[in-house]
């Protein structure tokens, strides 16, 4: 039975070989699900990285999110097989990737990385290699395929956080018009030095959705609670890198006292930290 509440320090896990299809790659896993193959890890990628494939994929009926946490990587997106050049992006930064499902992409073979990256990829389910050649029949492939939804979180204003005073969000991905969106909303949430809440916040929790953060920047003390009428709940030192993860009954709230010294950014996904 899985946990509903994991805490990570993503810096203590040791690195492992990614894909086979991405030479001198690594990577940490967060999370598995071996129901539905969902899946999350944070990825790097070594300067100048090659790879053995030159055909485009989409990974079927899996939903996709990629966020770059330090480099670039250049990819190209194509709306449809019958598309050949693509939309070729360097993704960099603070860049999210939300991949809807028969998403065509592949990585572009000049230039590689030149400075590397560092991601965080996780999957609605497998991330399975479907491959679309460049030549051909290329109208046999039909037209059911859908283009990323790209966000770009360097030029993205702040917004008030509708609902913890003092905090800021940036909304990435709302999981636009899916009928299952999963993981979704994805945003960045942060919280300023020596904010405090107006309250102990507890806030309900969808039972079975699972919602995470990572954070990306600064450190914050969070409290996890087996349901949101709980009167005590587990604290969490949240620091760069960690990753914490709770699905319905728990619960995410705030103690009251300043939260933070030095502040703390967390990518969000399935929650704004209020929700």
């Amino acid at each position: 039975m899985t946990e509903p509440v994991t805490m990570i320090d993503t810096n203590t896990l040791p690195w492992g070989d990614w894909h086979p299809q991405f030479p001198g790659t690594k990577s940490k896993e967060l999370h598995f699900d071996p129901e539905t193959g969902a899946n999350l890890r944070k990825a790097y990628l070594p300067p100048g990285f090659t790879i053995d494939e030159i055909e485009r994929h989409h990974h079927g009926d899996t939903r996709e999110g990629v966020f770059i946490l330090f480099g670039n990587i250049p990819y190209h997106e194509y709306d449809l097989p019958t598309t050949i050049e693509g939309t070729p992006f360097d993704f960099r930064k603070g860049f999210l990737l939300d991949r809807t499902p028969r998403s065509i992409h592949g990585i572009s073979l000049d230039p590689t990385s030149e400075l590397g990256c560092m991601i965080l990829e996780w999957g609605t389910g497998p991330l399975e290699f479907n491959y679309i050649p460049f030549e051909g029949d290329l109208e046999s492939f039909g037209t059911d395929f859908n283009a990323p939804n790209v966000a770009n979180s360097e030029a993205l204003p702040w917004a008030p956080h509708p609902d913890l005073p003092g905090c800021k969000i940036k909304m990435l991905s709302d999981g636009g018009d899916a009928p299952n969106p999963r993981f979704h909303p994805v945003c960045l949430v942060h919280i300023p030095p020596g904010w405090a809440p107006a309250n102990t916040v507890h806030r309900g929790s969808v039972r079975d959705k699972r919602r995470w953060l990572y954070v990306v920047h600064g450190d914050a003390p969070m409290w996890t609670y087996a349901d949101a009428n709980a009167a005590t709940g587990t604290q969490h030192a949240l620091t760069e890198g960690c990753y914490l993860e709770w699905r319905g009954p728990a619960a995410l709230g705030f103690e009251s006292g300043p939260a933070s010294e030095i502040g703390c950014l967390a990518l969000c996904v399935g929650t704004t930290l209020a929700d």
